[in-house]
């Protein structure tokens, strides 16, 4: 094992950020029902993923993001020692956190789709307007994604193209790929209806496009 990294994990805690003073360095942190008292100098560089974050013995000094009644409060994981005040936090460091990238890969989001209906819905003034233009087909493969990095990957969908949902036989097979960047690409799917999952992609030329796949089949009831 590198010598950069702490060897004993399991007395790991974890909490989020209750109150942080970027000018005094230091806040508190709930874990539990107990406030816990951390400061800056004992922030360490936190290695690892988010189920298993792995303490590093590399200082850190970057400040936690904060701010009062934040709808996301900051995770951070520590060990803890008391101390005459209460529990502090001995070491300290910001739990690691997947892009929403790296989240479609690892929990496989886009698996299972292969056979039903994707749709894009193509329009010039930005996600969610009235689309000019779209594409009804049914998958023949399952979505490919390729992650580059965290921040870039491409997505691939292979399908046969229809006129509309009752139409046959197919007009053409098609396979398209689209570069999902994590700042000006966008997911939806958590409060979508119907097991839909959308990903809206810039297209360029002032063109977006949404790719609707939907768990249903072609010649369903939409």
């Amino acid at each position: 094992m590198s010598n950069d990294r702490t060897t004993a994990q399991s007395d790991i805690m974890e909490g989020y950020i209750d109150h942080y003073d970027p000018e005094k360095n230091f806040g508190f942190a709930c874990v539990g029902r107990q406030r816990v008292f951390f400061h800056l100098s004992a922030q360490r560089e936190v290695e690892g993923t988010p189920e298993e974050p792995i303490f590093t013995n590399r200082p850190s000094t970057e400040p936690p993001s904060w701010y009062k009644r934040m709808r996301e409060p900051t995770r951070i994981i520590m060990r803890l020692t008391e101390s005459p005040k209460g529990l502090k936090a001995q070491v300290w460091g910001i739990r690691p956190k997947r892009t929403w990238l790296e989240n479609l890969v690892h929990y496989r989001t886009l698996t299972g789709y292969d056979g039903f209906e994707v749709e894009l819905r193509y329009s010039r003034n930005g996600y969610r307007s009235q689309a000019h233009r779209k594409v009804l087909g049914r998958l023949t493969a399952e979505p490919e994604l390729v992650l580059h990095d965290a921040e870039n990957a491409t997505l691939t969908i292979q399908f046969d193209q229809y006129r509309d949902h009752y139409s046959e036989p197919v007009e053409r097979s098609v396979r398209h790929s689209f570069k999902l960047r994590r700042y000006d690409a966008h997911p939806y799917g958590d409060d979508l209806p119907h097991g839909r999952y959308v990903v809206d992609v810039p297209e360029g030329a002032g063109e977006c496009v949404s790719i609707v796949f939907s768990p249903h089949w072609i010649g369903s009831t939409p």
